[in-house]
């Protein structure tokens, strides 16, 4: 992880991040199955962290649902625009603190009921990641509980076959495709944009990966999910259908039936973790 070229980028991206969850039925899909997977933890009101929170999506609607809200996140772009949003909700949260993962000394130990760590942020760390899983939990306090999504190598190869994307699949060696798949680590590519900048180098998750990194960090009690399951790699198709209601709503009572299958976790677009701090 550059610091820096991930701190420019999402300044640059702050406002298609904010976008991107609600960009599509798709998308929206996504949000809801992140937060179906905190559902019982957020009912007991904690004091959360959102670390890597972006402009705020997730914290929202933390705070909405009377948690007392922290954010944290090496785009200051990020968290300027967080604060407009909370603003405009007429919400507040107890801080906004620019942060790396790395490094959390702006927190003291225990100091949070639930950390989250949702869309990826732990994905764009190619350095000391352990250390960062390390931070999430030191500030989480025991008994508690933290949450991560991270890309998933199989989700991201599904997600391109159902673009039918041509050129990918024809250039595998270009694109890494086989490094990708074994090692999870994938460069940064001038043609991938995102928000109106090149998207930087990324590490790609598969299962036993993260909970071994987890239960290293210090957590058990580990439970995966996968944002979307049933629907990975079929973007266009759901989008579609959900324009029926009641297909839309078929569709994710199949999803929440799913989306925790043991066998079916490692094919989502992310891939989700929790576990409790021992």
């Amino acid at each position: 992880m550059r610091s820096d070229k991930v701190r420019q980028h999402f300044n640059t991206a702050a406002q298609a991040e904010w976008e991107r969850l609600d960009s599509s039925e798709y998308f929206r899909l996504i949000y809801r199955l992140h937060l179906a997977f905190i559902e019982e933890e957020l009912a007991e009101k904690p004091r959360v962290l959102d670390a890597g929170s972006g402009p705020g999506r997730y914290a929202l609607e933390f705070a909405k649902r009377g948690c007392a809200v922290t954010l944290c996140d090496i785009s200051d772009g990020e968290l300027r625009l967080a604060e407009e949003k909370f603003g405009e909700n007429d919400l507040s949260a107890e801080r906004f603190v620019q942060a790396d993962l790395r490094d959390l000394s702006a927190f003291p130990d225990g100091a949070f009921d639930l950390t989250v760590c949702y869309g990826a942020p732990l994905s764009y760390i190619t350095e000391d990641r352990e250390k960062a899983v390390s931070e999430l939990v030191r500030v989480t306090r025991r008994g508690g509980t933290v949450a991560v999504s991270v890309n998933n190598t199989w989700g991201i190869l599904r997600n391109l076959l159902g673009k039918t994307d041509e050129n990918f699949f024809a250039n595998g060696e270009y694109w890494h495709i086989n490094e990708v798949i074994e090692t999870g680590d994938c460069p940064s590519f001038e043609s991938v944009q995102f928000g109106g900048d090149t998207a930087p180098e990324k590490h790609f998750f598969q299962p036993d990966e993260l909970t071994d990194v987890l239960k290293k960090a210090g957590l058990t009690d580990i439970e995966l999910g996968a944002a979307p399951c049933l629907c990975s790699g079929s973007r266009s198709q759901y989008n579609e259908l959900a324009e029926n209601p009641a297909a839309k709503a078929q569709i994710e009572e199949l999803e929440l039936k799913c989306y925790r299958d043991k066998n079916m976790v490692g094919f989502g677009d992310f891939l989700l973790a929790k576990g409790v701090k021992i």
